[in-house]
């Protein structure tokens, strides 16, 4: 365990590491108190599993439990297009409001391409070079 004293914002902070697996069952059986670091893949592509899983109330991350942001959640699968989004603006601004979620650190994927090649990058960040040839 790692103590570390952030003084410009008065939080005392302690680190506990843990494999991914030992971490998942602790979110899960809701063993975790106060603040805890864990990251959300984009593979999804789609609001809906990071809104269920945060903000409903069975939701794995949910710790808020806070009835508005459950009844957001399951409005945004009623609606679509900007309607959706407007449902998306008020949930995640609401959500805010209240520090229910601190996003410490967002990685950018950087990449470079030979012109010659014929690739898009994938919305969700993932690298697949299965259709430009270049795996044979």
């Amino acid at each position: 365990m790692i103590c570390v004293r952030t003084s410009s914002a008065g939080i005392n902070v302690n680190l506990v590491g843990a494999d991914q697996a030992s971490h998942t069952l602790k979110i899960r059986n809701r063993q975790l108190k106060g603040i805890y670091l864990n990251t959300w893949a984009p593979s999804t592509l789609d609001g809906d599993l990071p809104l269920t899983d945060f903000y409903e109330e069975a939701g794995n991350n949910n710790y808020a439990q806070d009835p508005k942001t459950a009844e957001l959640a399951v409005t945004q699968r009623g609606v679509d297009g900007d309607a959706r989004l407007d449902v998306f603006r008020e949930l995640l601004g609401y959500s805010n409001e209240q520090s229910y979620f601190i996003p410490l650190y967002v990685p950018a994927n950087n990449f470079a391409v030979d012109k010659a090649l014929d690739w898009t990058q994938r919305a969700d960040g993932l690298y697949d070079f299965s259709a430009t040839g270049m795996n044979k």
